[in-house]
């Protein structure tokens, strides 16, 4: 790039994270990426052998727009509360959307109606097997669909990730540990936590905190002496550290009415936990006095949420929203 213009790469993407910080808290190789991105707008797959072939000039050329771009994402991902890596399904979006950017209506119904394919997109790649592999091949597929659908050329149906199955009950319940790396189960955090995600005992919204813990709603230790699988999905919520570590170890309606007992009305308690999609009332009668068998209690609970789950994944994938 400096033989063809004159100007260092590292310095622009330096000034490009100046610019738009928040996508270095969601691609760590923030060069790599912006590499991807002026592939997808040459018409290009967005793979090593192709950033050889680049046009600099025109790499140079675009630089306000890819910055214009990748401002637009990280936007339009924190609208689903995902602003680290951490709470990124897969990465594949990172490379789509900010080439797709140019194409939007900046106004009027035209807006409306791409944001809506835009989050619909958004909800496929996420909770489908669309990007477990040949990913590059794939999202480059996508990217030209969606924007000759943006152009009116083509119906959304087209597009080849919205072809893909929708998780069934099995897949949701079945969803490991959202820190393993699996694309489906950090999605169904993502869409669990999209009123906002509250922390249970300081009431904090948790998008203000880049490092939050994973926490196990029943507790590790007691569901592997049962022999019930811990690490499911469905079995975590987000927290900060010091609610972690204070509920780690006990039965969730032990903790919880610890937290109506410091002076939280239960109806406050209920609602933190509604910003999780967690039946809060049912949580709250489980305790380690009831008496109850908890891998029943545990299996039940997995059942629901399981339902609650998949009930607004079908409305994230038919409309692109919860409501």
């Amino acid at each position: 790039m400096e033989v063809k213009t004159s100007e260092s790469l590292t310095e622009k993407i330096e000034e490009l994270i100046q610019a738009v910080p928040a996508v270095n808290d969601l691609e760590s190789n923030v060069g790599e990426l912006v590499l991807k991105v002026q592939c997808l707008l040459e018409g290009k797959k967005p793979t090593y052998g192709n950033y050889a072939e680049i046009d600099f000039q025109k790499l140079n050329d675009d630089w306000q727009k890819i910055t214009a771009g990748m401002k637009w994402m990280t936007e339009t991902l924190g609208d689903l509360n995902i602003w680290t890596s951490q709470r990124l399904p897969t990465a594949v979006p990172l490379r789509v959307l900010p080439p797709l950017h140019g194409f939007i209506p900046r106004s009027g119904t035209g807006y409306e109606n791409a944001m809506r394919l835009v989050k619909k997109y958004l909800w496929r790649s996420f909770l489908t097997t669309r990007y477990e592999r040949q990913a590059n091949d794939r999202l480059k597929e996508d990217f030209d669909a969606l924007v000759e659908v943006l152009q009116r050329k083509r119906s959304e149906s087209d597009i080849p990730a919205f072809q893909h199955d929708k998780p069934s009950g099995d897949d949701i319940k079945n969803a490991g540990w959202p820190t393993a790396g699996g694309i489906l189960s950090r999605a169904i955090l993502v869409a669990c936590s999209l009123q906002g995600a509250n922390d249970v005992a300081s009431n904090r919204p948790l998008r203000k905190w880049k490092k939050v813990d994973h926490h196990h709603i029943f507790p590790r230790a007691v569901l592997k002496e049962i022999n019930k699988e811990p690490n499911l999905a469905l079995n975590c919520m987000m927290l900060e550290s010091f609610t972690n570590k204070e509920w780690a170890k006990k039965w969730p309606g032990d903790y919880l009415m610890e937290m109506v007992e410091a002076s939280n009305p239960e109806e406050e308690i209920v609602k933190r936990l509604n910003t999780h999609l967690l039946n809060a009332k049912k949580l709250i009668s489980i305790k380690a006095s009831s008496g109850s068998d908890l891998g029943s209690v545990y299996d039940e609970f997995l059942r629901k949420r399981a339902s609650l789950v998949m009930e607004r994944i079908d409305k994230l994938l038919t409309k692109g929203d919860k409501e």
